[in-house]
């Protein structure tokens, strides 16, 4: 409530808020186009999402549904909401799907689909190795330091101290 226009800024912020013209007309506050060519990527990441949280659901951790079916809702109405929504729902589809090939491989099917969960599985083990490696730029500026970091903190004499000053 605190500002140079008082309540007119709040005045205004509903008014614009509660204005259909915009949403009509302003195409960050319109849905999502389903004809868009990366739609695919969008309608997979949404049913992996919605899976996810009735996964969560099943499992009785109700926070973790309503973030993902909450964020899931934001993403089907406002499409400025959908790199949010990927965001915060990728970690959740990701252990989602690990804990689903974990449990894939000790069902009772063939043999096939466990040696899927099983290649990917070491194909994740993989990846997480090469993630473990420091990346190259870190290297790169480290080397950089090693050249520019002694010149620049080297004294040329040692410090001095004053014991007393002379009164003149």
């Amino acid at each position: 409530m605190v500002n140079p226009y008082f309540i007119g800024l709040h005045e205004h912020i509903v008014k614009y808020l509660l204005d259909p013209y915009l949403y009509e007309h302003i195409t960050e506050f319109m849905a999502f186009n389903f004809g868009h060519p990366a739609a695919k990527y969008i309608e997979t990441l949404m049913l992996l999402g919605a899976a996810t949280a009735f996964w969560n659901l099943y499992n009785r951790r109700f926070e973790y549904f309503v973030l993902l079916a909450g964020w899931l809702h934001l993403g089907l109405n406002v499409r400025r909401n959908i790199p949010l929504f990927s965001i915060i729902c990728a970690p959740f589809i990701a252990e989602a799907l690990f804990c689903w090939l974990r449990e894939l491989q000790s069902l009772r099917t063939v043999e096939w689909i466990k040696s899927v969960g099983r290649r990917f599985e070491d194909t994740a083990a993989g990846i997480g190795e090469t993630d473990r490696l420091p990346p190259a730029w870190a290297q790169d500026l480290h080397s950089v330091d090693r050249i520019w970091a002694p010149s620049a903190c080297r004294r040329t004499s040692p410090p001095h101290r004053v014991t007393a000053v002379p009164i003149s």
